[in-house]
């Protein structure tokens, strides 16, 4: 009996290490298919890397957020965007569990700019995970979440390209007055609604209110997002300009006199299924580009990203939106991003004659 029960405890000991050890191979294997995939998903030339940040961006800036892995980093390099990124969401390894939206139509969709188009559709969504080996590869979020759970065969999506916000990779380096865990729709409102609020921004801490924003870049994880929808890119910066050519009114007009004004309208083609996109700009004197070459007689240019975009800023490559029709109080332009969601559309004002009022522009 005694050897008996020495045979069976031996027996035990040795089932117990048999499973130590293959919960230690698991381990192993799970660690190198995560590193070959991240290897794989950064192997991009050095003219194809879209940077993130300055060239003095540290590893663990780029990389990490409590160790998720978000971007690519090289010594030589510095930080730049994965093959998997998609613009209008931040990127992270892993699964967000649960806050499933189920939706057949995106099963199959095992490319995150399938699945980033069905979920910029859905006003419903707020982000999604790719599971390839799954028969659901495309899942779609009802649930904003501040950071992914550890899946080897998970990626996961955040969205921030939305119509109400122009949104920048970053980080602002004065401290938050507030913070809560929003969507980024209850975030944006929740500063519409606060006077003090003129920036938020989005991390593994949630949604956060600042009064005052000092950019930094050097922040993969995080997003600074604008209080206002429409942003001006010129040397001027007078918010009323921005009230009176939404309001609606085409009574309320802005008259450009001595210099040019952009004004940037983030992802307006979102939460609809994706189309061409109209521009109308309304005003007095109006002369519009017609052509593909701008000349210098025409004031009203809208233009386009012509290739995936990232930041807000008018830099790049970019399309000239297809005229349609005009006279001296309408202009119509077509904007057409192929397959993917117009990140931005830019209208472009120049002054030539003194006489040029602008009184309106929308987008459908």
């Amino acid at each position: 009996m005694a050897i008996y029960k020495i045979f069976i405890a031996v027996l035990t000991y040795r089932k117990v290490q048999m499973l130590l050890w293959n919960y230690i191979l698991l381990f192993l294997f799970s660690c190198l298919g995560s590193f070959a995939s991240t290897v794989d998903e950064c192997d991009i030339s050095v003219e194809e890397r879209i940077r993130v940040g300055n060239k003095d961006i540290t590893s663990q800036e780029c990389v990490s957020d409590k160790l998720v892995h978000v971007a690519c980093y090289s010594i030589d390099y510095g930080c730049y965007r994965s093959k998997t990124a998609v613009p209008g969401f931040q990127f992270r390894h892993g699964d967000s569990y649960s806050f499933d939206i189920i939706n057949p139509e995106s099963n199959n969709f095992a490319d995150p700019y399938e699945c980033a188009g069905t979920c910029l559709e859905k006003t419903d969504c707020q982000g999604f995970s790719i599971f390839p080996s799954s028969s659901r590869k495309c899942l779609l979020k009802s649930k904003r979440f501040k950071r992914s759970q550890p899946h080897n065969s998970l990626t996961s999506y955040m969205q921030y390209g939305v119509p109400f916000s122009s949104c920048n990779t970053g980080s602002c380096l004065e401290a938050s007055y507030s913070t809560a865990d929003l969507s980024i729709e209850a975030c944006h409102t929740s500063c519409k609604a606060d006077t003090d609020c003129l920036y938020f921004s989005l991390n593994e801490d949630g949604c956060n209110l600042h009064k005052k924003c000092t950019m930094n870049v050097n922040k993969a994880s995080s997003v600074v997002c604008s209080r206002e929808s429409v942003l001006i890119l010129s040397t001027i910066s007078n918010k009323g300009i921005i009230d009176l050519l939404t309001d609606s009114q085409n009574e309320t007009c802005v008259t450009i006199r001595d210099y040019a004004l952009t004004l940037r309208f983030p992802f307006p083609g979102v939460n609809k299924p994706l189309a061409p996109l109209t521009v109308n700009v309304q005003g007095k004197s109006l002369n519009c580009h017609r052509a593909n070459s701008i000349h210098n007689d025409e004031e009203v240019v809208v233009y386009t990203h012509n290739s995936p975009n990232y930041g807000t800023s008018f830099e790049g490559l970019f399309q000239i939106c297809r005229f349609i029709s005009s006279n001296e109080k309408n202009c119509s332009f077509v904007c057409d991003c192929g397959r993917r969601y117009c990140e931005g559309v830019y209208v472009k004002f120049f002054q030539n004659t003194n006489k040029l009022e602008i009184c309106e522009v929308t987008i459908n």
